[in-house]
């Protein structure tokens, strides 16, 4: 079943490619935009390494025709963080985390949820680096923020909490890791 989904997928972004091209688009951030979806396809396919090319491709084409310090650059930044999390390559993982969440900083608020989501990127390849300490900080603003954007009941906020816990648990603050 997901296998037709991900064909379906494919025809569907094979044939948006071809328009972008076939009106000059592709290099454009319509094209870029397309490159993130192919990114997102082949992620979800688990083909890390042909979604980090897409992923570059469309990160290069948003700098060029958006803006190097865009939230459309910061957004494939925190996919391209993802992805080199997935492939253990961490030291570049955090660094396009730290990217997105930088250009997060400078252009949208505080409690938006894309920036929200970048801190709780970065403090998951903190985590998986062993720097808890970070990833706790990190984890406990995204906590805070979650609860605000979508209620104390959310899935985000459950999820995050579930993250934070193993990481206070790794490092022996295990009274702080029930709460």
């Amino acid at each position: 079943r997901a296998m037709g989904r991900f064909e379906d997928a494919d025809l569907a972004l094979g044939k948006a490619m071809r328009i972008a091209q076939a009106t000059g688009n592709q290099e454009t951030s319509a094209g870029a935009e397309l490159l993130v979806s192919l990114g997102q396809l082949e992620h979800a396919r688990g083909n890390t390494e042909k979604a980090e090319q897409y992923f570059n491709r469309a990160l290069e084409l948003t700098r060029r025709s958006v803006g190097a310090r865009s939230p459309e650059a910061a957004s494939i930044l925190s996919d391209l963080s993802s992805i080199r999390s997935w492939r253990d390559d961490l030291d570049a993982a955090e660094s396009a985390a730290r990217e997105a969440l930088s250009i997060y900083r400078e252009t949208v608020n505080e409690y938006h949820p894309d920036r929200v989501m970048a801190g709780s990127m970065l403090a998951r390849v903190l985590s998986l680096r062993g720097r808890a300490n970070e990833a706790i900080e990190l984890y406990e603003h995204a906590m805070d923020a979650q609860r605000l954007l979508y209620g104390e009941s959310s899935t985000r906020v459950g999820e995050t909490m579930s993250e934070l816990a193993t990481v206070r648990a790794s490092q022996g603050q295990l009274a702080e890791a029930e709460r």
